[in-house]
């Protein structure tokens, strides 16, 4: 699955979201990023990506989850290696019923 970061929607963010972001956010305008995972927070989908940040060669480097409202989906199909499970705690109530709804949507 891919997506491309929308700046213009970083001022719409809910305000229930903006205690899960991050800090600083390392996305550039209209460049395209490869969705690792999916998972729901506060009701809302946000993908698990590589963003400008992320160098393959550090140990200190990973993914980070960004609201999904923020991109556009270049290309919906997502990867057969993916698994669905559901996790639920204080910070994400994942469903894998939604995901498949949210992907059969997305690739409609």
């Amino acid at each position: 699955m891919r997506v491309k970061f929308i700046s213009e929607r970083v001022e719409a963010i809910p305000e229930k979201l903006l205690q899960y972001s991050i800090e600083t956010w390392a996305l550039t305008p209209g460049n395209e990023y490869v969705v690792f995972a999916l998972c729901t927070m506060c009701g809302e989908p946000w993908y698990l990506l590589c963003d400008d940040y992320y160098r393959a060669d550090s140990i200190d480097s990973f993914p980070r989850y960004y609201p999904a409202m923020l991109f556009d989906v270049v290309d919906a199909t997502h990867s057969k290696y993916w698994v669905e499970y559901q996790r639920i705690d204080e910070y994400v109530d994942t469903k894998p019923e939604e995901y498949k709804q949210y992907l059969d949507n997305l690739q409609a």
